[in-house]
Formats: C-alpha cells, structure tokens, sequence
C-alpha cells in the first residue's frame, strides 16, 4: 500500500518554534496521512530530511502550508514558497549518533552529555545540520558547566546566532532515528567538511525586528533568483541591484547573508574602503575581479559596504 503523503507549501517558522525541530501543519492535513501533534514526519525538497510535527497556529487553520525553521529548509533543501512532499515517517530509536561543529575553523571541548541534553528527542538523518540552544539548557547545569556556556555564547556574539550549529556526521541504524536517553552521542570536536552543499549560517528567523525590510528583499532579490521565467514571460527586467541604508550594526549584512542563503546563492562581500588604490586604473581592476568571480559561482550576491567610499 503506497505511503499517504501531502504537497506543502513552505512557509516561515515563528519565532517561538525556531531551532526547535518542529513544523506546523493543520491537524486536518496530518489526519490525511495518520499523524498526530508530536509524531515524526518525513520531509522531502531536493533532500530527505525528518520533523517534529504539531498543529498549525489558528490563523493557518485550512491554509495548504508548513511552518519550518531555516535549519529544517536547509535540512530538506528547500525555500519560503516551495512545495515540499509531507508523509509519515518510519522512526527508528538512535544506538549511536556523531556529531561535529559545522563550521570549519572551529574546535570545542566540552563533556558530550552536554551536547546530548541538547538532542534529545530531536529526530535526524546523516548529514541533517542540528542546533543547541544554550540559553534554554543553561538552567539545568550547576558549577564549571557555567564556564562552558560562557565561552559558547561569547563565541557566538555578533553573528545574530542564538545557537551553534552542528552535523550529525553518522547515525546507527542508517536511517532517520531519534535521539534519546540510550542513545550514545559522540562528539567530535573537530569540525567537518560538509562538500554536497554548503551550511546555512544565516537565516531569515536569526534576523528580528525586519520583518518589512525582509518582505521587500525578498520581493526584489529572491523572486528574481528563483523564479526567472516570470520576469522573461512578463518581458520585464529584473532588479539589478538593491539599496540598503541605515546607521552601522542595524543588520544590513546579516540581511545580505540570510537572502543568499536562504537562495543558495554564493555570497562575495566587498568593503569599500579595502578594494580602493592610490594607483590608477587599479580600484577597477579589483573591483571587475570580484564580479568574475561572481559570475564563476553564479547565481551571486555581491554586497558592497560603504559603498560611498568608492562613489
């Protein structure tokens, strides 16, 4: 008997539920596929990726959509506005996990039960990328462990980050598994190469308070990158460039990294200041040399700061 599945349409998480594991579906919809608030759903885009699943919010109730966090769409390979497949999923109880920093160039020492307090229950697959959110577990540790979240929150200031994010290197059985008690978590405190796709460092739900600044990047950025053929059956151009503005540290960056990841898009960030020379003909030169290499890795976001300095 072929397996009950939906077609969803991927919307935002709130903030409440980010790095969370969990997705928000109308419970008439998990009903269609025998799924109840807090069992496992599977979650195909490009890639095959697992969830927590529990009812939409009233204001959703009918809507043909999933609610999914940043880590969750990276997880399955998919956008805001894509159609993702919804099924339930076969679950199996984790005998072993590893997990490793998904950043390259970090290293963290700290007792693996530190990180296993921040899986349980959460349902992966290898390769899943999974956050820990210290500030919840922080309550829980008396002591030296103070000292280990100290280190991790000041690793992470000014990145726009309320957690670190880690990959779930291997799991046994090789198969979508949930973390528990028995499961033995080994951490690797080395971080690994992830080569099939790049890690979502930034994402729409680590930005707050930009909620209509989003909407319209979105708008001209987004819509242009994913759906092109809208514009060319329209017979308009699209957008060329974006201007953003505001005084220092209002999250202008951090807004130009979450579209070009939230795109899959190779971001190139350009200061200013570093590519002007005294030398004529040579601000040029660099300049032309970083929108080559944008066209080699296309489709690109270049991000120009203080871009008067070379106005």
């Amino acid at each position: 008997m072929p397996e009950k599945e939906l077609k969803l349409k991927v919307i935002e998480a709130l903030q409440d539920d980010v790095n969370k594991s969990i997705v928000r579906i109308d419970s008439n919809f998990m009903q269609e596929i025998s799924v109840r608030p807090g069992d496992i759903v599977k979650i195909i885009g490009e890639r095959e990726t697992v969830a927590i699943a529990d009812r939409a919010y009233p204001g959703d109730i009918g809507l043909n959509i999933i609610r999914m966090d940043g880590i969750t769409r990276r997880n399955a390979k998919t956008g805001i506005g894509e159609v993702v497949k919804v099924s339930k999923a076969d679950i199996k109880e984790a005998k072993k996990v590893i997990i490793a920093p998904a950043s390259k160039g970090v290293m963290i020492n700290a007792p693996p039960p530190i990180f296993k307090q921040g899986l349980l229950g959460k349902p992966v697959v290898k390769g899943d990328i999974v956050s820990l959110s210290w500030a919840r577990k922080r309550r829980e540790y008396n002591g030296g462990m103070n000292e280990i979240y100290d280190a991790l929150s000041e690793s992470m200031m000014g990145f726009g980050l309320g957690s670190l994010k880690f990959v779930v290197a291997d799991a046994n059985p090789k198969q979508a598994v949930v973390i528990s008690e028995l499961t033995e978590v080994v951490f690797n405190p080395e971080a690994i190469e992830i080569k099939e796709e790049k890690i979502l460092d930034i994402t729409y739900d680590d930005i707050g308070g930009l909620k209509e600044e989003i909407d319209k990047v979105r708008e001209m950025v987004e819509l242009p990158l994913k759906h092109p053929e809208i514009f060319e059956r329209l017979g308009i151009d699209p957008p060329k460039g974006v201007l953003l503005h505001g005084p220092p540290g209002t999250g202008k960056t951090l807004l130009a990294k979450a579209v070009a990841n939230e795109t899959n898009s190779h971001f190139i960030l350009i200061n200013g200041p570093e590519i002007m020379s005294k030398f004529y003909g040579e601000s040029e030169g660099n300049l032309r040399k970083k929108f080559e290499d944008a066209e080699k890795s296309a489709p690109s976001i270049i991000f120009i700061d203080e871009i008067d300095a070379i106005a």
